[in-house]
């Protein structure tokens, strides 16, 4: 998500979306090394046209799009370029698999759950939690 702030110029994110960038792509850089993995393409593409009209459309209900999306998806596929390669040799190593862009709907986020507990804490935080009042949380969950 990070590369998709980055490219997409959302307001507010940009600063802390280039260190997680940058964290997450050194990260993956150093495990395919250690593991002596060669970066690789996919032979899908993760971000399908489906998938990046509702980040779009996320982003634009939310009222953080602030670059225009031609110029913004040629940047966002450069962005992508610097790690994918990385991240798609170290799924295949592992025997995972990249998550999708876009979560199903209703999915529930990584944090949310453990192995033991399977129900979300999201509704004991609180009326005034960034789950409560985050729109983009809503708009991945409403179609």
């Amino acid at each position: 998500m990070s590369a998709f702030v980055l490219a997409y110029g959302l307001t507010g994110a940009t600063r802390q979306a280039g260190f997680t960038f940058a964290v997450a792509r050194h990260a993956v850089g150093d495990l395919t090394n250690v593991l002596s993995l060669r970066p690789t393409r996919s032979k899908t593409d993760r971000l399908d046209s489906c998938s990046s009209r509702r980040l779009l459309e996320i982003a634009s209900i939310s009222g953080l799009l602030t670059e225009q999306p031609g110029p913004a998806a040629e940047r966002l596929a450069e962005i992508r370029s610097a790690y994918e390669p990385y991240l798609h040799a170290l799924a295949d190593h592992l025997l995972m698999t990249v998550p999708a862009w876009v979560p199903e709907p209703g999915a529930q986020d990584n944090w949310e759950t453990t192995a033991w507990d399977l129900t979300s804490p999201a509704p004991l935080l609180g009326p005034n939690s960034p789950f409560a009042s985050d729109p983009c949380v809503s708009c991945f969950v409403q179609k």
